[in-house]
């Protein structure tokens, strides 16, 4: 049940900053797929590519230290576990759950919201719908949520 309640937060977490980033396209144009990217770069409306990966680098680093802080936290204090293999399945359950969701709501709402498509890249209708984007973003999450579940279960036995 407290796993239930973990992972409700995050997916609630998660929520909001669809939410932010519906009101900001511009700030969160590392989530976009790269031909929006390049379509903005084209239009002017991003000065920097590269900046703008660098965004998503940091942003990515920022949200796996934050999990990986937190669920440490509710691992340990709150469930109590310290057996490295319940770490590793626990935090990996968290986690893809949460990618799990994250890929739930990006295909029906950012596919199908016309308040995250950025001004002049409206013609790109298509890109925007197209769920195979976040599809391998939630395989890629996936893959990567074992390296960071085994960091997760790391810090755990020390």
């Amino acid at each position: 049940m407290k796993i239930l309640i973990i992972c409700l937060i995050y997916c609630v977490i998660l929520t909001l900053i669809m939410f932010i980033q519906r009101r900001n396209k511009i700030f969160f144009l590392f989530l976009y797929p790269p031909e929006i990217k390049k379509t903005a770069y084209s239009l002017k409306l991003v000065t920097d590519l590269k900046r703008i990966d660098l965004y998503g680098i940091i942003y990515n680093l920022l949200i796996a230290l934050i999990y990986i802080f937190s669920t440490f936290l509710y691992l340990k204090i709150i469930a109590k576990t310290d057996d490295f293999i319940i770490f590793f399945i626990q935090s990996y359950i968290i986690w893809t759950v949460c990618t799990l969701y994250k890929l739930i709501i990006s295909c029906l709402w950012f596919c199908n919201d016309e308040r995250f498509i950025i001004k002049g890249t409206e013609d790109l209708n298509m890109i925007y719908k197209s769920k195979s984007y976040h599809f391998l973003k939630f395989i890629r999450s996936t893959a990567f949520g074992v390296i960071i579940s085994l960091l997760c279960a790391s810090v755990s036995t020390l």
